[in-house]
């Protein structure tokens, strides 16, 4: 269907694009022409084969002449890159001799010729003036009185034919010099169009020629950059022989070097390993998970020392009851952000002591990893001779961590209900190093267990460095199989540990003797910040202890310890040490923020023993800063305070 509309005047800001000419300000461009009107003259360009100035001066090697690009078309250009959008700005008049060669037409153009001629027409009448015969006859006749006009009018006449045959003739050279010099035009531009379609032609095969020469070219290159792939592929492929065959000799010269200078066997073990062959343990050929190295490395036979490193990822735990002591082991992992050790959930945990579990060995190493997922224990060794936990997370480990039960937010009841019904939480903890000869437990991060680092009837350690944090029993626990000096844990120093949010005593000691607690930083306790039964000589110095005693029960729902923040008690299974030992040595602590607990009044420092021995009943409590309404008390039967 066609609109035809007809209006009196069409007007436009900018251009007029009529599909094969476009019109703007005082020019029309026809393909590769332009009209120009200067308010004089109407004169016309040719379109020069090459980008136009302004396009060049934005983009001047982006862009490159293209054939067959014309007025028109380099406006579109100019406006799909977003840099100009009228004829005007693509083509301004200031470059106009740079885009475009002017074309002959109008009077501005063939009137200086015709000017030319006039010129040579005038220079031909004087030269073909009055003679000096037509002068003299002119002179006699008026002399004579004859009639000066007629011969006037003659002479006229005649010069007047004369003129306009010389004028028709000179008309007849111009026509001739025309048709001459239009036919040299025509066989000019037949020269030059011969000429074009010779270069054309040339130019043709020229292009050929390289067109074969590049698909040649071509050609040869895939065939020699196939041929270079292969060989490539072939030495690849001899290189990781070779790299492969080097890397098991170096492995096996390591391991061997590692031996010797350790006086241990290092075994590797990946479990990001999904590839198949036969594991034995090397750099190469590491196991996959660790109950698999320790079914062939850690036997109740194996006597050699090893040391198991782990690569970052997942493992299962082990639990290993050797008859003798006769191996020492170190279980490394990568950092205790990228190798975990338990199972994927505490739902899941499959445990029954456990995650690492050994008993009967000489040294046992565990360290750089993480522990975590377990209804039971995260470490316990027992029965070995030296223990040593450092750089471990231990994580969820007898609890699964629900906050509501770790917050002090939720009521006696309810915190006894949930450790009944044994989902949330069980009989766990942290770590129980049970029965060694010395342990060491350093730069260790515990969070969310039940119990925190636990430790029983050994003979001497440190406990340094440590982070413990919403535990719902005791956060670090000397314990004892019995109550007394004569049985606990002995010569321990708990130094430079953070205890934060214990939902029980943040540092008990059970039994014992002779162990310091030194320079600790406890925050937010349920319960007493340092409760001690039964024990004797023993040192707490130095302490910073911040709001406890907040609560009157522990996390387990039982009536907790909580009489006092630094609490001294009990008398069970005591035994006369040497003369001039001390109970209890309570200096240089600052309590602050002292909670009430359990009591009718807010206890600072409390002594509530029974009957102790002789010679062990001195105690010194001095050079404390504790802001309770009752800062001190003594309520014990024979305890006798020294210094104060």
């Amino acid at each position: 269907m066609v609109h035809i509309k007809v209006f009196d005047q069409v007007r436009s800001r900018s251009d007029i694009d009529s599909g094969g000419s476009v019109v703007a300000k005082n020019s029309v461009y026809v393909g590769d022409v332009r009209l120009v009107w200067d308010g004089f003259h109407l004169a016309a360009f040719k379109l020069r084969p090459q980008v136009p100035r302004t396009i060049q001066e934005i983009h001047p090697e982006d862009v490159s002449y293209s054939a067959g690009m014309d007025c028109a078309a380099w406006h579109k250009y100019s406006i799909s890159q977003g840099q100009h959008y009228s004829m005007d700005a693509v083509f301004p008049f200031r470059n106009i001799d740079d885009d475009f060669e002017e074309l002959e037409i109008g009077a501005h153009s063939w009137q200086p010729k015709l000017d030319v001629l006039t010129e040579r027409l005038n220079t031909l009448d004087s030269l073909n003036a009055l003679d000096q015969e037509v002068l003299d006859e002119f002179v006699a006749q008026l002399s004579a009185g004859g009639d000066a006009f007629a011969l006037i009018d003659a002479k006229v006449l005649v010069e007047t034919d004369a003129r306009i045959g010389a004028v028709a003739s000179l008309q007849a050279d111009v026509d001739q010099n025309e048709q001459d010099a239009d036919a040299a035009v025509a066989s000019l531009q037949a020269d030059v169009d011969q000429n074009e379609q010779d270069a054309d032609a040339a130019v043709a095969a020229v292009q050929a020629d390289v067109d074969q020469n590049e698909l040649d070219a071509a050609s040869g290159v895939a065939a020699e950059e196939s041929r270079a792939l292969g060989a490539e592929a072939a030495n690849a492929a001899a290189i990781s022989d070779e790299i492969a065959r080097a890397s098991l000799i170096e492995s096996a010269l390591l391991d061997r070097v590692e031996a010797i200078e350790a006086g241990s066997r290092t075994i590797y073990v990946d479990s990001n390993r999904t590839d198949s062959y036969t594991a034995n343990g090397s750099r190469p050929l590491p196991y996959k998970d660790l109950p698999d190295c320790c079914a062939v490395h850690v036997t109740d036979s194996s006597t050699e020392t090893v040391v198991i490193k782990l690569a970052p990822g997942d493992y299962s735990g082990v639990e290993i009851n050797k008859t003798n002591a006769n191996q020492s082991v170190t279980i490394q992992g990568s950092g205790r952000n990228s190798t975990f050790i338990g199972s994927a959930s505490y739902a899941a945990s499959g445990q029954t002591t456990a995650i690492l579990y050994l008993r009967d060995f000489k040294d046992v190493s565990v360290r750089d990893l993480t522990l975590q997922n377990t209804k039971t224990y995260g470490f316990y060794p027992r029965d070995c001779a030296r223990v040593e936990l450092r750089n471990v997370n231990l994580r969820r480990c007898g609890s699964d961590g629900t906050v509501a039960n770790h917050d002090f937010s939720q009521d006696q009841v309810t915190q006894k209900a949930a450790w009944d019904a044994k989902v949330h939480m069980d009989n766990g903890g942290a770590t129980r190093i049970q029965s060694c000869q010395l342990a060491i437990v350093s730069n260790c991060n515990v969070e969310y267990c039940l119990r925190g680092l636990r430790l029983q009837d050994v003979e001497s350690g440190i406990v340094t460095n440590n982070r413990i944090y919403r535990t719902l029993e005791s956060g670090i626990y000397c314990a004892s199989s019995s109550y007394g000096n004569q049985n606990g844990c002995d010569r321990f120093l708990i130094s430079g540990n953070r205890l934060q949010e214990c939902f029980n005593n943040s540092i008990l000691v059970i039994g014992g003797r002779n162990n310091t607690v030194t320079g600790n930083d406890v925050i937010g306790g349920a319960n007493a910040a340092v409760q001690c039964h039964s024990t004797m000589d023993l040192r707490c110095t130095g302490n910073t202890i911040t709001r406890c005693n907040l609560r009157s029960f522990n996390g387990i729902g039982n009536s907790g310890d909580a009489h006092g923040t630094i609490v001294f008690a009990a008398n069970a299974g005591m035994v006369d040490p040497a003369a001039g030992t001390y109970a209890f040595v309570c200096t240089g602590n600052t309590l602050s923020g002292c909670g009430l607990g359990a009591g009718a009044v807010v206890v600072g420092i409390t002594l509530q023993s029974g009957t102790y021995p002789a010679n062990g009943r001195n105690v010194i409590c001095q050079g404390n800063f504790v802001d309770a309404a009752s800062k001190f008390t003594n309520t014990s039967a024979d305890l006798v305070v020294v210094a104060v």
